[in-house]
């Protein structure tokens, strides 16, 4: 994931690593993504800047990079006072027309929390299981959630937070999925990935809809390595795990984990 940092995100660790100083108090960042963190990471250690990262559980994906004043022994300040855990439960519902019961996804939970105008940078990550999920969420928002969070999907909710130690964790859900491509294309790996046709992938990347290591990549000839991760909103994400050969007909045949 070596991409370049953005200016602006590495004047915004500055200023928190400042008002660390002055506060002598540890500051915060919101969740970041794994390149946030990787960028954070390389940033702070060059600058000499004391740091901790931590997501609510071990296994997590967006995590929060705390910041502790220099020269300080101060360890990170309860990062439970500001990581929440928060488990939202749904009333099982059943489709229109009485088609059997529809489980809520991921793109539901975390739909329905951006409807109510919570940032992304306000909410960590989303596991869901069976009839409920459990969001890490910065705990300034819970009074907010805890007024005007009422329904997901068509499905009543309700909400408790919960202790990190109640995390319980499981495969995500991925499948494998092997496919065979002609080259290493961003676009050709996308569609194949999402089983959507390459025009239709090559229109939404170039419309900016794609994200390759969480960020948007607007060029569809794009050379992928074995690592990267695609997502596409409403389809899920995928991630290039290894590329086992060649066909006889010369194309890569590669294994994807989609979930």
């Amino acid at each position: 994931m070596n991409q370049i940092a953005d200016s602006a995100f590495l004047r915004r660790l500055l200023d928190l690593a400042e008002k660390a100083d002055r506060q002598n108090y540890p500051t915060h960042t919101g969740f970041l993504t794994p390149i946030e963190q990787d960028q954070a990471e390389g940033y702070l250690k060059n600058q000499k800047i004391q740091y901790v990262i931590e997501g609510g559980y071990p296994e997590a994906e967006r995590k929060i990079c705390f910041i502790v004043p220099d020269g300080s022994n101060r360890a990170v300040a309860e990062p439970e006072t500001v990581i929440t855990a928060l488990k939202i439960k749904s009333a099982i519902h059943r489709q229109a027309g009485g088609r059997g019961i529809k489980p809520l996804a991921h793109r539901d939970y975390l739909g329905s929390l951006l409807g109510i105008g919570i940032r992304r940078d306000q909410i960590g990550d989303i596991i869901v299981d069976d009839n409920h999920a459990v969001v890490l969420i910065q705990a300034t928002i819970l009074p907010l959630l805890q007024l005007e969070l009422k329904t997901v999907g068509a499905s009543t909710v309700s909400l408790e937070s919960i202790a990190w130690s109640e995390i319980e964790t499981k495969d995500r859900g991925g499948s494998i999925v092997r496919i065979t491509a002609a080259s290493m294309r961003f676009d050709k790996i996308a569609a194949a990935g999402f089983n959507v046709s390459r025009s239709d992938m090559t229109e939404w990347i170039r419309a900016g809809q794609v994200q390759l290591n969480w960020r948007a990549e607007p060029h569809p000839d794009r050379m992928l390595t074995i690592g990267d991760v695609i997502s596409l909103r409403g389809y899920g994400r995928i991630r290039l795990l290894a590329e086992i050969g060649k066909s006889r007909k010369d194309r890569y045949i590669l294994d994807l984990e989609k979930y």
